[in-house]
């Protein structure tokens, strides 16, 4: 993927492309879950803004959430609300990969050890791409 500012208006194309990168960085014994987080969210790779890159994904799954629930059919809730989950759910498993080693250096937690996230064909990826029109229809803005 070429080098892409994050875009800022739509939330969820914001999240896209921040996955979409997140997918296309290929796991090798060289990446940690630390240094991808804070590449792909374009912050200096420290364990400070590691955290920060998670809480500003975290936010931003919220700002997604309660613009599905405001502005779509309880069809699409479902549907978007779905997608959201697994996201976070992932974002909260590669996060917790890292702070769960015993070991004082957790920088080598290996980004090929994430589940999801470091898939190229992950299935969220594609539905989640229908949802940047919706909220482009429904001019939602973060």
């Amino acid at each position: 993927m070429d080098k892409q500012e994050l875009p800022i208006n739509n939330p969820a194309e914001r999240l896209y492309v921040i996955l979409t990168k997140m997918a296309e960085i290929p796991p090798d014994i060289f990446r940690s879950i630390k240094s991808v987080i804070c590449e792909v969210m374009e912050l200096e790779n420290s364990e400070e803004n590691f955290i920060k890159g998670f809480k500003e994904l975290l936010i931003l799954l919220e700002v997604i959430e309660k613009a599905i629930n405001q502005h779509f059919s309880y069809r699409k809730q479902t549907i978007y609300l779905g997608l959201i989950k697994e996201i976070k759910t992932s974002i909260i498993d590669a996060f917790t990969l890292v702070f769960n080693r015993n070991e004082i250096d957790h920088d080598w937690v290996l980004w090929d050890n994430v589940k999801n996230l470091n898939n190229r064909n992950w299935q969220v990826l594609q539905s989640l791409y229908a949802c940047i029109d919706d909220f482009e229809e429904h001019e939602i803005k973060s």
